[in-house]
C-alpha cells in the first residue's frame, strides 16, 4: 500500500491550485500583452528580491465609447483594432479566408474603402478569399465571420474545390464500402 488516500489527494489538489506559480500563470493567461511586462517584473522581483524597474506606461487605446471601434456591444471583437480581424483556414479544401476591417487605422494604402449597400448601410467588413481572390462585403463583424466559414456559398473557386473534394472522398468511401 502506498498510503495515498482520497483525503490526501484532495489536499494535494488544493495545494496545487493555490501555489504561487500557478496563480501567476493563471493571471498571465487572463491579462493583455500590455500588462505582461508588469507580471514579468513582479516575477523577477520575487526571484531576486530586488526592487522592480517601473515599466513604461502603455499607450492609451481607442475610446471604448467610439462606435466605429470594435469592442462594443453587437458581437464586435474586443481584440485590438486591426485590419485583419480573423483568419479562417478551410481544412477540407485548403482555402484561406480573411475577415478585414476596412476602417482600421492600420489598413494598407491600397485597401478598398468601405462602401454602402442599397439601403444605405455601411459595409465596413470584407470576407476575402485569399486563395481565389474573391471578396464579399458585410456590415457586421459576426456576419462576415460566418461568411468566412461558409466561403463555398459566395466564392466560385471554393465552391468548385468543395465539389471536387466531395467527389473524391465520396468515390473513395464508395470503393472502400464495396470492398467490404
Amino acid at each position: 500500500m502506498s498510503g495515498y488516500t482520497p483525503a490526501k489527494k484532495t489536499v494535494a489538489r488544493a495545494q496545487r491550485k493555490t501555489s504561487p506559480s500557478r496563480v501567476i500563470a493563471q493571471g498571465v493567461a487572463n491579462l493583455g500583452v500590455a500588462k505582461l511586462a508588469n507580471v514579468r517584473a513582479r516575477r523577477a522581483t520575487a526571484k531576486s528580491g530586488t526592487a522592480p524597474v517601473p515599466a513604461p506606461a502603455a499607450p492609451a487605446g481607442p475610446d471604448p465609447a467610439d462606435p466605429a471601434v470594435p469592442g462594443g456591444p453587437g458581437g464586435e471583437p474586443s481584440a485590438a483594432h486591426s485590419y485583419v480581424m480573423k483568419e479562417h483556414l478551410r481544412k477540407d479544401i485548403g482555402s484561406r479566408v480573411l475577415v478585414l476591417d476596412l476602417t482600421a487605422p492600420d489598413a494598407p494604402p491600397g485597401a478598398p474603402a468601405p462602401s454602402r449597400d442599397a439601403d444605405g448601410n455601411q459595409l465596413r467588413y470584407v470576407a476575402d478569399c485569399a486563395t481565389h481572390h474573391e471578396r464579399k462585403y458585410f456590415g457586421a463583424y459576426p456576419t462576415a465571420c460566418r461568411a468566412a466559414k461558409a466561403s463555398h456559398q459566395w466564392c466560385p473557386g471554393c465552391k468548385s474545390e468543395l465539389a471536387r473534394h466531395h467527389r473524391l472522398h465520396s468515390k473513395a468511401s464508395a470503393q472502400a464500402n464495396s470492398r467490404r
